[in-house]
Order: C-alpha cells, then sequence, then structure tokens
C-alpha cells in the first residue's frame, strides 16, 4: 500500500462488517473519512520499538465544529515531527500497539502543541484500546473523575494511519506530568534543594517489581507481605535531584509508619496530616465502582505539594483502568463480581494504604457522605449510561473499522472475562454489570458499614451465612443464615454475571438461625438455567455472599 507523506490521498480497501459488528457478514469498505479526527504517521521505513524512541512525522486532520475529516484533507491540527516509542507493560504482546509520542521542532526541542483541543503541552499517549472491547473502560473512570473535580487526562478519540496502514480506533490522551493543566503542583526544578522549594512539585506511582520500581518501603507488619514499591514520575529518575530523592522518600515512609501506627487516626498528628483525605475519598469511590485490579498498587499515582500550599499528598491522577468493569478474568480477585470491594484484594498485594484508612472511621463517614452527595449527580445511573450510550454513538463507524482491522468480536483476549458475540453484547454486559455494582455500592455505603476483610476495629459481627445445602442442588436448595439479633435483612440471588433474579427474602428476621428456601425460579417465576448462582444477604450493618450451583 502506498505510504502516506504530505498530502497524498488513501483509499484502504477493508471488510463492512453489515448489522453492526457481527464478524459473520461482511462486504467491502472504503476508508475515505471519518467523524473523528484522523492521525497519520509516517516513519520514514524505521520501525517503532519500545527501547529507544525515534524521530517520525505526523499529521493531524481535526476541522472544527464537527465537520467532516477526508484523508485528502491537509494536516490542520499538526503537521510536523515527533519523538515516538512503543509504551506499556502487559499490552505490549498485543498486536495493536500503543503509542508515547513528544511533540517536537525542528531542531528537536519540545514543542507545546494543543492537539485535538486539548491545552498545549508537548507529551501525549496513543492509547490503543484492544482487550477491552466497549473501547471506552479508561474513558468512563476519567470522565467521572473530572466531573468530580479532580484532574484526569483528557482524551479524544480518532482513527490512526500508520505508514499508509489502517490501524484502527485510537484515544489520543494527556501524559501524567507536572503543568498547570495537567497536575497543577508547582514546578520541581533541579536546583531546589532546600527549604519550601524542596518540600512539593512531586509525582510518584505505586508499580509492579521487579523492574519497575525505584525505591521499596518495608513497613508494613499489618497484613503480612506486602512491601509498597515507587517510581519518580515527575521529576523521573533522571532529571531529579539527590536531595528531592531523599526528601520524598522520607516523606512517604512517614506516610507509612503513621499508618501502622496505633495513632493513625488521631486528626492531628495521624495520617490526616500527611494525606489529602478528599482525594483518597474519590480515588476509592471511582475505583471500586469500576473495581479496577490494578487500584492501590499498580499505575497508582500520587502527588505531593510544597508545605506552603498544604504539604499533603493527594491520590491520583487515574491511569491504566482498560481492566476495569469486569473486562479481567483473574481467578484469584474475581474482579468480576459486582458486590465485594476491591480493597479487600488488591492491598495486601502491594500498598496497604487504603485498607488502612478504611479502618478509620472518620474516612468511612467521609465515604458515605461523597458517595450520597455524587448518586444525585454524576455517579447516577441515568448520567452513566448516557456517556456510555453518546459514547457508542460517536465511535460507531469507527468501531466497524477497526474491528475488521482487528477480528475480535467473539474471540477471547487476555484477559478476558466476558466474551460477547457482538459489540452490542459487550456493551450490554458492561451496562448491565455497572448497575449491579452501583446496587450494591449502595447497599453498603448508604444502608450500612464497610466490611473490610482482616480488620475487626469497625466490624460488629451480626450474623453468619453458611454455604447452602444441598449445594449443588436439583431446584431446591435451603439458605440458612444466623444473627445475633433482630434486624431487616433482604437475601438476593444472582446470576453470575451480577444480573438480580430475585428477591428471596425481605423483612425481619430473629435473632438465632433463620431459613430460606429457593426452588430454581425467577422473579417471573420462571425454571433457570443450570450454573453458578450468587446468594447475598444484606442488612443494615454488612453485606455477605455465597455461590452456589444450580444442576438441572
Amino acid at each position: 500500500m502506498k505510504h502516506i507523506n504530505n498530502l497524498t490521498p488513501l483509499i484502504i480497501c477493508m471488510l463492512l462488517i453489515v448489522n453492526t459488528e457481527n464478524l459473520s457478514q461482511t462486504d467491502s469498505v472504503v476508508f475515505e473519512s471519518s467523524n473523528l479526527p484522523i492521525v497519520v504517521i509516517n516513519t520514514h521505513g524505521q520501525t517503532i520499538t519500545d527501547d529507544n524512541r525515534i524521530i517520525v512525522d505526523m499529521g493531524i486532520i481535526n476541522k472544527p465544529d464537527s465537520v467532516r475529516n477526508h484523508i485528502s484533507d491537509p494536516f490542520n491540527d499538526y503537521n510536523g515531527r515527533i519523538h515516538i516509542e512503543i509504551r506499556g507493560s502487559s499490552t505490549k504482546q498485543f498486536p495493536k500497539k500503543s503509542y508515547g509520542f513528544e511533540t517536537q521542532d525542528s531542531l528537536g526541542n519540545n514543542l507545546n502543541v494543543s492537539l485535538m483541543s486539548m491545552p498545549k503541552e508537548n507529551d501525549w499517549v496513543l492509547y490503543a484500546p484492544y482487550s477491552d472491547k466497549t473501547l471506552l473502560r479508561n474513558e468512563l473512570p476519567y470522565y467521572l473523575a473530572r466531573s468530580l473535580g479532580t484532574y484526569a487526562s483528557r482524551t479524544a478519540y480518532c482513527e490512526l494511519i500508520l505508514n499508509g496502514e489502517y490501524e484502527g480506533l485510537y484515544v489520543l490522551m494527556e501524559k501524567i506530568k507536572q503543568d498547570n493543566y495537567r497536575v497543577d503542583i508547582a514546578k520541581l526544578n533541579p536546583e531546589d534543594t532546600t527549604g519550601d522549594e524542596l518540600t512539593g512539585g512531586y509525582i510518584i506511582k505505586s508499580d509492579k517489581p521487579p523492574d519497575d520500581y525505584e525505591w521499596m518501603v518495608d513497613v508494613n507488619p499489618l497484613y503480612g507481605f506486602g512491601n509498597s514499591f515507587y517510581q519518580f514520575q515527575d521529576p523521573n529518575g533522571e532529571k531529579i535531584a539527590s536531595q528531592q530523592k531523599t526528601y520524598i522518600q522520607n516523606f512517604v515512609f512517614k506516610v507509612e509508619s503513621t499508618l501502622v501506627s496505633s495513632n493513625y487516626a488521631d486528626t492531628i498528628n495521624g495520617y490526616a496530616k500527611y494525606l489529602d483525605a478528599s482525594s483518597f475519598v474519590d480515588y476509592f469511590l471511582i475505583s471500586e465502582l469500576a473495581k479496577n485490579p490494578d487500584a492501590y498498587r499498580f499505575s497508582f499515582y500520587m502527588y505531593k505539594k510544597k508545605d506552603s500550599n498544604g504539604g499533603k499528598l493527594f491520590a491520583g491522577p487515574l491511569w491504566d483502568y482498560d481492566l476495569s468493569f469486569a473486562n479481567y478474568g483473574g481467578i484469584w480477585e474475581e474482579p468480576w463480581l459486582t458486590y465485594g470491594w476491591n480493597a479487600d484484594i488488591a492491598t495486601w498485594r502491594r500498598t496497604f494504604w487504603m485498607k488502612r484508612l478504611l479502618t478509620d472511621a472518620n474516612f468511612v463517614n467521609k465515604l458515605k457522605a461523597r458517595w450520597n452527595e455524587i448518586r444525585r449527580g454524576v455517579f447516577s445511573n441515568n448520567s452513566i449510561m448516557d456517556f456510555i450510550d453518546r459514547t457508542v454513538e460517536r465511535t460507531k463507524e469507527a468501531r466497524i473499522r477497526n474491528f475488521i482491522r482487528w477480528s475480535i468480536i467473539g474471540v477471547s483476549v487476555w484477559p478476558n472475562y466476558y466474551v460477547g458475540p457482538t459489540y452490542e453484547a459487550e456493551i450490554t454486559f458492561l451496562k448491565n454489570w455497572i448497575s449491579g455494582r452501583l446496587e450494591w455500592m449502595d447497599h453498603v455505603l448508604i444502608g450500612g458499614s464497610l466490611s473490610v476483610k482482616g480488620e475487626t476495629k469497625q466490624i460488629i459481627q451480626t450474623y453468619e451465612l453458611p454455604q447452602n445445602y444441598p449445594n449443588p442442588f436439583n431446584l431446591s436448595t435451603t439458605i440458612s443464615y444466623f444473627v445475633t439479633k433482630s434486624q431487616p435483612v433482604e437475601i438476593i440471588i444472582f446470576d453470575i454475571l451480577g444480573n438480580k433474579i430475585k428477591t428471596l427474602f425481605k423483612g425481619e428476621a430473629i435473632a438465632g438461625i433463620n431459613r430460606a428456601q429457593w426452588n430454581g425460579k425467577n422473579k417471573y417465576d420462571h425454571i433457570v438455567n443450570s450454573g453458578i448462582y450468587i446468594y447475598r444477604i444484606f442488612s443494615n450493618e454488612a453485606v455477605f455472599s455465597r455461590k452456589m450451583i444450580l444442576i438441572k
């Protein structure tokens, strides 16, 4: 295929998917235009690698006011050189690559520019959604974070042509760094090594050992193993001065030492002295709604302001949520379940911070108050579903081309938990899962207290939920539960996808042993299919669940 250079027109011959994304019905298609911006990269015969950045040419066609973009149009959004490399960790294994790049002038100096209406900067990411077949698992959490008034990377969908080859639907994203329009903290220069100048302007992150970390903190006796591993993000390890390294390392050590101390919850000398609790509340609520298995441990960013500006450490910005919303089929974590806190599992692997914060009554109260507030607005079911619908509509024609280029609809791609036969099925699963997750979080954050495994300080054990009997069963099984005092109880049956099947019981449970029987029927009195089901008991104080197997 002829390479695109300057304004050379390009025709791409592909297969047209009729009946939306049903890959079984195909015909030819010509790619000449898009309702999205078009990014064109010419490497002039070079290979983009993840080892060393190379200098290439990039042009962007992006007409204003939603005017359609044609590949024969001149580059009007950007036309110049960039310094590019493959980026990502586990995503590097995918054939569709993500890229990081810097915009540069003709002399090789960083050039701050506005791309696709985003504020001027020179560090950017071209993210390649691949295993996330909804194409929006990153965009939704970032949108929610920005709607809450905190910074998260701005994003813009686009289509990429690399060396004359159509590469599919991409997302242009802002790279996380210090900037007035990104992480708005003071700039930390190499000469800032004393006084107030030394105390702020840091962005760090917790990430994966052994290769992707630069220092480790080992003060975590609370949860056994689970050392915290950190990187210098901005300034990075090459630019940060030795005094600055020492300062931020000592500060993080103080935070972790305080969190494991007996007075960690003290409002004056406890963690509140070092952490901005509100930022951790928002990070928790978004990460738990998404049930991101990487939250709190991998790509967990934090930033610190100067002492003259409060001097505290903030959670965020969000990053790397492509495995969230039940896209990850990990056996240990079971992140596809709509119930349970990801913090119960994720934190033992790396940082214990969030798990410790959840044992502080003041922090829990902040969580509940914030949840009640945001559920009436951007976190409402209607608001979230509207964002999904608008995104689905905007990407419709581009994703058809994308799934021709990458024929993965109906195909299991690591680490998919759910594999839908169509794009519509993927979106339906996502919506149903989010609805179930919101329902569960409402029960816990509005109706009861938070229950965190391994912690007993804030938990009152008021009932037990044994395994149903028999299990597996054939159309009839008994669910027993024990409560120490009379209280309102609700028992709900869910399928493995988190869809509500039936409310088995709702009422006052007396102190002692209580029993409920399920006959394998749904709320419409129809017998359900064989499979794994979940019974969940709710009270004003906690939520417990167990799995059961129906075999007809």
